[in-house]
């Protein structure tokens, strides 16, 4: 048993070392892991990402026939991450632009 417990601690702690090697060579000291958008007005607001570049009309796409998706309401704040071991300043490196409409 007690061998058992020892593998599974050390096996553990190499999981979390080499976790900590996997994150982007190109981010910064300090990177950007999320897009945080925050509603600070009094009215409720709708967003959405779109990725289809470089079209800019977004098909069907009707903010008011999407329940709650993309719906900011007053105070409210939306994160959006762009991965586990990445940062947004890698993410600009291939692509020269996030398109964010808002409702």
């Amino acid at each position: 048993m007690k061998d058992q417990l020892t593998g599974i601690l050390l096996l553990g702690m190499i999981m979390v070392v080499n976790a900590c090697d996997k994150m982007d060579k190109r981010c910064p000291l300090d990177p950007h892991k999320a897009i945080n958008i925050v509603n600070q007005s009094t009215r409720n607001i709708r967003f959405e990402f779109y990725w289809n570049y470089p079209d800019t009309a977004i098909g069907e796409y009707n903010p008011l026939g999407q329940a709650d998706q993309g719906l900011l309401k007053p105070g409210m704040n939306f994160k959006r991450s762009v991965g586990r071991y990445t940062c947004w300043e890698a993410f600009f490196i291939y692509k020269d632009k996030e398109w964010i409409y808002f409702f």
